[in-house]
Formats: structure tokens, C-alpha cells, sequence
């Protein structure tokens, strides 16, 4: 995957949405969780 492709993912991530649909897919406090656990594995 490229990195351009892995920010355009993340982005949406942060914004709690489907990249590909523009769904909303969490609400914010399930987002921020998944944020703070995506920041936990790098």
C-alpha cells in the first residue's frame, strides 16, 4: 500500500468514515479508541 493510500485511510479513521463509501462508520468516542490504539502500534 502506498503512502498516500495508508493517509487517505487513516484520515477517514480520524473522521469516523468509509473512504471508499463516505459512510460514517463510528461515533467519536469508538474513533477516538481506535486512534489512540493505532497510535499505540507504531
Amino acid at each position: 500500500m502506498e503512502i498516500d493510500n495508508i493517509i487517505k485511510a487513516i484520515k477517514g479513521l480520524e473522521k469516523g468514515v468509509n473512504i471508499k463509501t463516505g459512510e460514517k462508520i463510528f461515533n467519536e468516542k469508538e474513533n477516538k479508541i481506535l486512534i489512540d490504539d493505532l497510535i499505540k502500534a507504531k
